[in-house]
């Protein structure tokens, strides 16, 4: 079994647009987010502030780490 915690889009719920990572490259009311589904980090606009409604873990919970672009992240991994 992987150890590693899983982290996974919930259903239903769709990501932003791709982004660079620079200051207001997202839409009013998204924030820049990197984050790893499994195929590699992507870099996207979610929306904000309701950054972990969008993200479930296979265990543990979601984390928000503020740095720039924000981390999603499962905690335990």
């Amino acid at each position: 079994m992987d150890s590693k915690t899983q982290l996974s889009l919930r259903e239903g719920e769709v990501l932003g647009p791709p982004c660079t990572g620079v200051e207001n490259a997202c839409p009013e009311g998204l924030s820049c987010a990197t984050f790893n589904l499994g195929a590699g980090p992507e870099v996207r606009c979610v929306k904000s502030p309701e950054i972990c409604d969008l993200f479930q873990c296979s265990s543990g919970e979601c984390l928000v780490l503020e740095s720039h672009p924000i981390q999603v992240r499962c905690s335990g991994s």
